[in-house]
Formats: structure tokens, C-alpha cells, sequence
């Protein structure tokens, strides 16, 4: 392939006039048998059928024009060409091929918005009061897809650095079981700053190369100030969370404190993706308990972060 196809993506010609159908068969073809065709038809095919998603997600989010479609489709191909390339290497078929192969182009629309919202915010900050008492415009259309609201550019920034600070926070207020708190910051949160173009949207194995061979009290250093650089001035880490790691870790058969453990050598890689997930569903919990407290904000959220950054429809 080269990628060609996916640096001269053309958007005049990326008619959504493909079939799963066919798609399975490209895929299929290629996999089996390594015919180089079929992979061209697979990531042209592929990307055809992303086009209509990926343009909704762009304008739901304020991005949509035809260089930013353009750079998305072509990461989005850039992906699906690896991994459909790591597919054939491992002799691997995969089922659902077109929810997964779809999925790795929506995850680079919404990379996309999370780069374009992080900007924004960078240089022009919000305050999350400020925010809280705000109206913001939002028109919401009939339930038929997934993505179902349209927002101006700067009523979706703030929106979303509204419930990603809410969220930010309430992780880093919680202190009953601190290594599910480095679970889902290292795994989720630092991984979308880091890795913006990445086809996923959280990564165990990445947090586990991250967090390296560091002690928990160098990791929280490290996340604390990740905290303020990127999420707000006011958010790190609280003073209760910080004296939990002083205790030794109820899970662990050691009396040494939390905060000198090497949190790599204690948890493994399964642990942590279930640490993150027990974390994401007690956060989910209090910030839909925080919007529900605030009705004006509320009535504006069609979609919602649900621990992973991700938006997705949760109130109407």
C-alpha cells in the first residue's frame, strides 16, 4: 500500500456507497492471502464508510472543515492500514471487523476535538464557576444517531473542559484506594494528553511503560503537576489522598508504604485495567450526581465523558 491512499485522500470521490459485505471480503482476502489489492480496497472501502461519522463527530464537536476531515480520514487510514497489517502478521481474523475498523476512525474524531478543545483551553481558560452558572446554547436534534448535538466552537470547549475538570477533580479528591487512582490517570487520562492520535482511547500496557520502574510518591509528583498543567491551576492531588500513600496497601503483603512501592512490580497489567475500570465507575457515579445538582448545566449535556474522555449520549 505504501499509504498512499491515505495521504491523497480525495473527499469529492468518498462516497459512503460500500457494503460491510464487502468490507468483510476485502479484509478477509487480504489477511488470508496478503493480496496487496485487496488492501487498498479495504482502507479505500474503510474509509468510505467511516466518512459520514466522522464528519458528524467533527461538526458536533466545532471542527468540521475539509482540512481538519481530510487529516482524520487520513489518520484514521494510517491506523487501520497497521492494524490490519498486524492482522495478517498474526494470522488473525477478526469478527465485527467494520464496528472495529469504524471504531479506530471515530477514535481519531474525537482525538482530533480533545487536541482542538485542549488548545482552546490552554489560551483561553474557563473557570469551572464561571462555567457552572453559564447558559450554553446547545440545539439538540431527534435521538436517531449517536452524536445528536450541534455546538459552536466555544460552547463545546467549554462544555467539555467543564466536565473533564469536574471529573479531574473528583479523581483527585478520592483517597479510599489510591492505585486505582493511578490506574485510571496513567491508563485514560495521560494517555490521551500523550499520545492525542492514538487509535484507542485508554492503554494499560502504554501506563505500565509510562509509570516505568518509578515509586508511587515519584508518579504522584509527576501526575500532580500533569493535573495542573493540563487540567486546571487549582487541581492536584489532595492532602487526604497523599497521606493514604504513608499506609501500607491493603491488597498488597507488605508493611511498606504505598508510596514507596514500585507500582509496576506490584500491579500487573490485568489489575490495573480493572482498578481503572472500578475507578471510572465511581466517577461516573459523582459526576452524574454533581450535573443533576446543577440543572442549568444538565440540561445542556446530550453527551457525556464517561471516564475515558470519551462523549457519548447519557442525558436527554
Amino acid at each position: 500500500m505504501g499509504m498512499g491512499l491515505a495521504n491523497d485522500i480525495r473527499l469529492d470521490m468518498m462516497k459512503s456507497n460500500v457494503t460491510i459485505d464487502q468490507i468483510d471480503s476485502y479484509y478477509k482476502d487480504y489477511v488470508e492471502s496478503g493480496n496487496e489489492q485487496s488492501l487498498n480496497c479495504f482502507i479505500g472501502a474503510m474509509t468510505k464508510f467511516a466518512l459520514e461519522k466522522v464528519k458528524r463527530i467533527l461538526t458536533a464537536g466545532g471542527c468540521k472543515d475539509n482540512e481538519n476531515l481530510r487529516d482524520v480520514l487520513q489518520n484514521g487510514a494510517y491506523f487501520a492500514y497497521k492494524a490490519i497489517k498486524a492482522d495478517r502478521e498474526n494470522c488473525y481474523i477478526r469478527d465485527n471487523t467494520v464496528w472495529y475498523f469504524n471504531k479506530i476512525y471515530i477514535n481519531q474524531a474525537y482525538s482530533f476535538i480533545r487536541k482542538d478543545v485542549e488548545y482552546k483551553t490552554k489560551y483561553n481558560p474557563v473557570s469551572v464557576d464561571e462555567a457552572l452558572q453559564a447558559e450554553i446554547p446547545v440545539d439538540i436534534l431527534p435521538p436517531t444517531e449517536s452524536v445528536e448535538v450541534t455546538y459552536g466552537k466555544e460552547e463545546f470547549r467549554r462544555l467539555f473542559q467543564v466536565i473533564f475538570t469536574i471529573y479531574s477533580r473528583e479523581l483527585t479528591l478520592d483517597y479510599k484506594i489510591p492505585q486505582r487512582n493511578f490506574a485510571l490517570f496513567y491508563s485514560t487520562i495521560l494517555y490521551q494528553i500523550e499520545c492525542i492520535n492514538a487509535p484507542n482511547l485508554s492503554s494499560s500496557k502504554w501506563a505500565i511503560e509510562r509509570m516505568a520502574d518509578n515509586t508511587v510518591a515519584r508518579l504522584a509528583d509527576e501526575s500532580g503537576k500533569k493535573f495542573v498543567e493540563h487540567v486546571d491551576k487549582d487541581i492536584t492531588w489532595s492532602k487526604e489522598f497523599i497521606e493514604a500513600l504513608e499506609h501500607p496497601c491493603a491488597e498488597l503483603d507488605t508493611t511498606e508504604p504505598l508510596r514507596d512501592i514500585v507500582y509496576t512490580e506490584a500491579f500487573s497489567k490485568k489489575r490495573i485495567d480493572d482498578l481503572s475500570e472500578n475507578m471510572q465507575k465511581v466517577l461516573y457515579r459523582r459526576v452524574n450526581k454533581i450535573l443533576k445538582a446543577n440543572p442549568a448545566l444538565l440540561r445542556q449535556v446530550a453527551e457525556y465523558i464517561d471516564g475515558t474522555i470519551k462523549l457519548r449520549r447519557k442525558f436527554g
